[in-house]
Formats: C-alpha cells, sequence, structure tokens
C-alpha cells in the first residue's frame, strides 16, 4: 500500500510540473519579455535587442514587431499563442509557451534555433 501511494505520489507531482511549466492563462503572460537567441540572420526574429510587452488580455507591442493582437489556443501539448503583428501588412505567427525547470515563461518561436522572448518583469 505505501509502495502505491509513492507511485501516485509521484504520477501527482510529474502531472503538476508538467501543467506548470506547459499551461498558461492570460493574466499569467502580462509582463516584458526579453529576446534571446543564438541566429542573427533569421529575417522574421529579432537579432537586436528588443522586448516584447504584453499589455491587456490580448494586447501587445514590442520594438521590431509594433502593436499587435494575439489569443492563446490549448492541446494536449501545451499552450499555443497565437500573434497577429500590424505592420504595413499583417503578419501571423503561432509561437508555443512554456518554462524551463520551473522558471519565468518563454515565447518561443522556434524550438530548435532556440529562439524564444523570456519574461523579466
Amino acid at each position: 500500500m505505501k509502495v502505491l501511494s509513492m507511485i501516485a505520489g509521484g504520477i501527482l507531482l510529474i502531472l503538476f510540473v508538467y501543467l506548470y511549466n506547459n499551461f498558461f492563462t492570460e493574466s499569467m503572460l502580462k509582463g516584458k519579455y526579453v529576446a534571446q537567441g543564438d541566429i542573427p540572420f533569421v529575417s522574421d526574429f529579432p537579432y537586436v535587442p528588443d522586448t516584447l510587452t504584453i499589455v491587456s488580455e490580448d494586447g501587445f507591442f514590442s520594438h521590431r514587431f509594433g502593436a499587435g493582437t494575439y489569443f492563446l489556443s490549448y492541446s494536449i501539448a501545451g499552450t499555443e499563442m497565437h500573434l497577429l503583428f500590424k505592420r504595413s501588412i499583417d503578419l501571423n505567427t503561432t509561437t508555443t509557451l512554456s518554462r524551463l525547470n520551473l522558471g519565468a515563461p518563454m515565447i518561443t518561436f522556434n524550438k530548435l534555433q532556440q529562439l524564444y522572448y523570456l519574461k523579466f518583469d
């Protein structure tokens, strides 16, 4: 019986960590994010220092992309943020939201190239 309760506790802990790292509400996302990444030649990702600010339940702005809106969608894999940038032409992009080791939220543009915005405020 003690072994079963330890296994159940371990499963619950793993489930909690997974949910905490991968699922977000809009209110959890408000704040400032700084651009991170190693590859400066990707055209749709800022290669100069940039800050993305989530200012309301569905709005954001950044120096690189300007103002825009977003909405969240959820799946078993976690939370996705769909961004609509309002520039001279509209741009749509889908990003994933996650945390690394229970840390600050990240808005990931490209996981393979580690291009993301990390929350700092």
